[in-house]
């Protein structure tokens, strides 16, 4: 059940990069509400925020990595977790790694293009929202739902 939501979390980012480039990609940016959210096509050569900018073996390496870690954490979950909902958020998060690392291998980069306008904020794409509200919501589960070091 959670590899076939895995798989249509990662086409729908897919899907999203792929409208982004044939409709954007030459174009600044494209309004979709006015002062608050742009489309805006970015190529993304680093991680979060620009770290590691053009070192895309080294991204997949760590991918590769926390990708395995995740993994690992899905299949021993019920070792970890009272909570079904963990090994969702963890599927959530895994899918977003995928997805980019899907664009680093094919293209050599992250197609990032979601710009809140109205702060500061680097622009993102729908794998990063994957990874970022799953991970803030792992860190709860953790908090409030980890069953400690159970042998």
């Amino acid at each position: 059940m959670l590899i076939p939501l895995s798989v249509v979390l990662v086409v729908i980012d897919q899907i999203s990069k792929w409208l982004v480039v044939e409709n954007l990609k030459g174009e600044t940016s494209k309004a979709i509400i006015n002062n608050i959210l742009s489309f805006t096509y970015v190529e993304n050569r680093g991680a979060a925020f620009g770290i590691f900018n053009n070192s895309r073996f080294l991204l997949l390496f760590i991918s590769i990595i926390i990708m395995g870690f995740i993994v690992y954490l899905i299949i021993n979950s019920d070792k970890y977790f009272e909570s079904k909902i963990a090994k969702l958020i963890l599927i959530i998060i895994l899918s977003g790694a995928i997805g980019n690392m899907i664009d680093r291998i094919f293209i050599g980069y992250v197609v990032d293009f979601i710009e809140l306008e109205f702060i500061d904020f680097a622009i993102f794409n729908i794998a990063d929202i994957y990874v970022s509200v799953g991970g803030i919501s792992m860190m709860i589960i953790t908090m409030i739902d980890s069953k400690g070091q159970k042998k």
